[in-house]
């Protein structure tokens, strides 16, 4: 199963459990943000939805729409390199250690792995949801 970065308990119903977005809002340290946002931005683009992602803290509206990206092993909102950037927020300490064994490159996944990884999810997914139904 993929781990999961960028999800804030702000963002609404459903992330509850999620860390806080105010809370880890200058929390990354000064020397490793520009190599997070760098390893972010470069992750591959696992999945979209329709709809425009806003700013949090300001509500602006961003050129972008919905996806996930992914190393691999990690995957990540389309707006954490944003947030990253400008508010320095906090990532888990695993994936920050993660990029760096990384040395701070994200892995590019052949089509064949992304494929594969696909598969794997869905295949989760469907067997997390056929055990929630039994009582």
């Amino acid at each position: 199963m993929l781990k999961h970065a960028g999800y804030f308990r702000e963002f609404g119903p459903g992330f509850e459990e999620d860390p806080s977005l105010v809370e880890s809002r200058g929390k990354l340290p000064e020397e490793d943000w520009r190599r997070v946002a760098r390893y972010l931005h470069t992750g591959v683009t696992l999945a979209v939805s329709g709809g425009l992602l806003k700013d949090w803290f300001t509500g602006e509206t961003l050129v972008t729409s919905h996806y996930t990206q992914t190393d691999g092993v990690w995957s990540w909102r389309a707006d954490l390199p944003r947030y990253v950037e400008r508010y320095r927020v906090a990532i888990p300490d695993a994936f920050l250690e993660h990029m760096r064994q990384q040395d701070w490159k994200c892995p590019v996944l052949s089509q064949q792995e992304l494929i594969a990884l696909t598969q794997k999810l869905f295949f989760e997914m469907k067997h997390a949801r056929k055990h929630r139904r039994k009582p």
